[in-house]
């Protein structure tokens, strides 16, 4: 996952996987905002190891997911769509622009 991004349409991919970051075929990792990261080993699946973790602590995911709709975006290295999930007053309404 060296260099993929995750966000929102409007901030693009703020938050990047960390480098080395691998991910197995069916697997899933948890992102989650966190604010004071000590307390980050209270959270179930929170590995210091970064590598090793299944969850990740982020600062900011776009500029937040908003209760009525968002789209969240998967950013390729270098900042090309690769995936995209909208829900809400964006579901249906086509690919992020």
């Amino acid at each position: 996952m060296t260099g993929w991004m995750l966000g929102d349409d409007e901030n693009g991919g703020d938050y990047t996987f960390p480098d080395n970051y691998k991910m197995a075929p069916g697997q899933f990792v948890v992102l989650f905002g966190a604010v004071n990261h000590t307390d980050n080993a209270n959270v179930l699946g929170y590995n210091a190891d970064i590598l090793s973790s299944q969850v990740l602590a982020a600062d900011t995911v776009g500029n937040g997911l908003a209760n009525g709709g968002e789209y969240v975006v998967l950013l390729a290295p270098g900042g090309a769509y690769d995936t995209y999930v909208a829900y809400g007053s964006k579901y249906l309404r086509g690919p992020p622009k």
